[in-house]
């Protein structure tokens, strides 16, 4: 089986304890982590509504502040349309 865990994880400690999560039970991990442009990404999350996330603009604005971009996680260009970014994963 495989499990997706979505969230930000832009803090190392966060992306540790999920990879360590899944090497402890012996299952393969493969990290993702989606970059788009900021102002892709302001847009994106002003117009959103009624979605899961709570995230704010304000939100955003500390998360792109942390440069948090992991080294051994996959990069994936988000800036195109959610279908042409499963069809790469």
């Amino acid at each position: 089986g495989s499990v997706v865990a979505d969230a930000v994880f832009d803090r190392p400690a966060d992306r540790e304890r999920i990879e360590t999560a899944a090497n402890s039970r012996d299952v393969a991990f493969a990290g993702f982590w989606l970059e788009a442009d900021p102002l892709v990404l302001w847009q994106r999350v002003s117009e959103r509504r009624g979605g899961p996330s709570d995230a704010t603009v304000d939100i955003l604005s500390r998360q792109l502040q942390r440069q948090a971009t992991p080294s051994t996680w996959r990069k994936v260009d988000a800036d195109r349309k959610l279908a042409d970014i499963a069809a790469e994963l």
